[in-house]
This record gives C-alpha cells, structure tokens and sequence, in this order.
C-alpha cells in the first residue's frame, strides 16, 4: 500500500481543524469517524487516519 498524498493529508488536516474550530470542539470531544470524514472530505481512509494521526501528535 503506498503512502498518502501529503498534499492531501495537509488539506484533510486542515478541513478537520475547521471542523474542530466551527463546532466549538474541546479536547476530548468526539470527532465524526474515520468513515465520514473520508465521505465529506472525498479522500481515503488512509488519509484521514493520517490526518487524525498528525493532529493527535500537535495534541490538537
């Protein structure tokens, strides 16, 4: 399996983290799942899950 676009995975960060801002979202509230973020943004699973991993590692 390749590697993820990082073109893509900077804009699925970057949707998420208006996702995070618009909806008022504290640390630890829940995200939308793996599933419909990758329905909304239009990308693969693979590059949510590493969205989600770059931003739990910037403890976002």
């Amino acid at each position: 399996m390749s590697e993820p676009s990082p073109g893509l995975v900077s804009a699925a960060i970057q949707a998420i983290t208006q996702h995070i801002r618009a909806e008022g979202l504290a640390p630890g509230d829940p995200l939308p799942s793996e599933a419909a973020m990758t329905r909304q943004l239009n990308v693969s699973r693979t590059v949510v899950r590493e969205a989600f991993r770059s931003l739990s590692a910037m403890r976002l």
